[in-house]
């Protein structure tokens, strides 16, 4: 049974890479150039949004300074034992 998936996805895939192989040998070098461009802008696109996402964080409820949490700008090695266990 698993020998027969393993057939079928190679096969598949050995289809699907001569397809890629037949367009690139067969298509204009332009319609080649366009379609890799809107991967490309794509990817840039996307990745532009994910980027501003993490140096801009959206404002939550759960972001807010919380009084049991403790202060992020007092790092935990200079902390005392005590002030540990009550965090």
């Amino acid at each position: 049974m698993l020998n027969e998936e393993e057939t079928v996805n190679k096969d598949e895939e050995e289809k699907k890479r001569l397809q890629i192989f037949t367009s690139f040998r067969d298509a204009p070098f332009e319609e080649i150039m366009a379609r890799s461009e809107a991967k490309s802008n794509q990817f840039h696109n996307k990745l532009n949004e994910i980027l501003d996402l993490v140096s801009n964080p959206p404002e939550s409820p759960s972001s807010t300074t919380n009084l049991s949490s403790p202060d992020p700008a007092v790092a935990v090695f200079s902390m005392q034992i005590p002030d540990l266990y009550v965090y």
